[in-house]
Formats: structure tokens, C-alpha cells, sequence
């Protein structure tokens, strides 16, 4: 009796494990796909797109880049604007170095 117990035993834990096999296959499959599927071109920029959108300290980055951006043409335009007098030109050069340093 021990002897047929234990084949049923057997038998039952090898159909166990086969059905864990077939799960864990199926899962690995689909995990395939999906992995194919991000590293499609496409994919790629689009989450690098969402990315950018939602990444908080990104957009705080880009906001002081603008202020930058809009100062130093500010500064441009009032400092040497359309004339080519040599002190404005000094004055305008000194300004850019004092505010690239203190940055």
C-alpha cells in the first residue's frame, strides 16, 4: 500500500509542477512580448516624451533656463543694443562676467 501511495504521490506532484512550468512559461512569454514591445523606436520616444512632462525637477530646470535665457537677451539688447560705442561694449562685458560668476 505505501509503495501505491507514494506513486500517486508522485504522480501528483509531477502534474503539479508541470502546470507551474506551463504557468511560469506563459508569464515568461508574455513578459517577452512586452519587453519587445518598449524597445520598439516608437515606444522609446514616447516614454521619453512622458518622461519629460512629468519629471517635477525637469520642468523647475527648464523654467530657471528660460528666466536665464530671457535675462541675458534682455541684457543684451540694453547693454550693447544697436550701437557699437566702446565703453557700452566695456560695460556690457563686465555685467556678463559679474552674472555668469554669481550664478
Amino acid at each position: 500500500m505505501k509503495i501505491i501511495d507514494e506513486k500517486i504521490a508522485l504522480k501528483e506532484t509531477i502534474i503539479t509542477l508541470q502546470k507551474q512550468q506551463a504557468d511560469d512559461f506563459f508569464v515568461l512569454k508574455q513578459q517577452y512580448y512586452n519587453t519587445i514591445e518598449s524597445f520598439k523606436p516608437v515606444n522609446l520616444i514616447k516614454n521619453s516624451i512622458q518622461e519629460v512632462f512629468t519629471s517635477p525637477n525637469l520642468k523647475a530646470n527648464l523654467m530657471q533656463g528660460a528666466i536665464a535665457l530671457g535675462t541675458n537677451y534682455i541684457s543684451n539688447k540694453v547693454f550693447f543694443g544697436a550701437s557699437n560705442h566702446p565703453i557700452k561694449r566695456v560695460l556690457g562685458s563686465v555685467y556678463k562676467f559679474v552674472v555668469n560668476r554669481f550664478k
